[in-house]
């Protein structure tokens, strides 16, 4: 599953449909829906508003994952860049851990939104949010469907990424290689040697191949997964969401 599969959700085109009138004459300042005076406008607008705008970043996080997987092949080579191929490389990867970890987070934080639970969205954790959904009526889908999400991410992102933030840089005994590969200055004494030079070069960009093969099907893969539990979220969200619409327009 992909986000073309998102965007053709039902949840998706109403919350389009929903936000039409919100954006004629708007400016580009005008851009989070949620900056105008809530004071100004009816509650069943703010509501919207109120939605579209957490609807919209975790829509925006689910784009930026999907094209990281490119990413990791968009390395320009030229005589300036300075960076070398693997870490700009491990830059790509760990950027990617780190963004598939805010997944869930931007989910709780759409739920909190839909369900009007109240919580600051600095305040807005698993276990509060949970504890609050189940105790609302036939509730126990969204339920399940955040915990399948929730053990996606624990499986392939969790470990990763507090390594990365809080101890180490994301540790790959092949990615390390490619890094001395590429390495702008330890890669220099090689390649000024015509005897050794086509030949390492050969040797690291078959490495570089198969490593970007291997990761880029990986990432997919999660991708795939995650998207298919917020798809199902989606489902569930959108029956409150239009039961919130219709009471506030009354």
């Amino acid at each position: 599953m992909n986000t073309d599969v998102l965007i053709a959700h039902s949840f998706y085109q109403q919350i389009i449909e929903d936000t039409k009138p919100f954006f004629k004459g708007a400016k580009m300042s005008d851009k989070y829906m949620v900056d105008k005076n809530e004071n100004d406008i009816p509650d069943l607008e703010h509501y919207i508003r109120y939605v579209t705008f957490y609807f919209i970043h975790l829509f925006s996080l689910c784009y930026q994952l999907e094209r990281a997987i490119n990413l990791l092949s968009n390395f320009r080579a030229d005589n300036k860049n300075e960076i070398g191929r693997g870490h700009h490389l491990t830059y790509n990867i760990e950027n990617y851990f780190i963004r598939l970890d805010s997944l869930y987070d931007r989910n709780l934080q759409l739920v909190n939104a839909v369900f009007c639970l109240g919580f600051d969205d600095s305040k807005v954790k698993k276990d509060k949010v949970l504890k609050k959904i189940s105790e609302v009526d036939d509730c126990n889908e969204l339920n399940n469907s955040l915990d399948e999400l929730n053990k996606v991410l624990k499986k392939h992102s969790d470990e990763k990424r507090n390594v990365i933030v809080h101890r180490h840089s994301y540790y790959d005994q092949e990615l390390e290689m490619i890094e001395m590969y590429y390495h702008p200055f330890y890669s220099k004494t090689i390649l000024e040697d015509p005897d050794r030079a086509e030949n390492f070069k050969q040797i690291r960009k078959e490495q570089l191949s198969f490593y970007l093969r291997k990761k880029k099907k990986e990432f997919k893969e999660i991708n795939e997964k995650s998207f298919e539990k917020i798809f199902i979220i989606l489902n569930e969200i959108e029956k409150e969401y239009t039961l919130k619409k219709q009471k506030l327009s009354l």
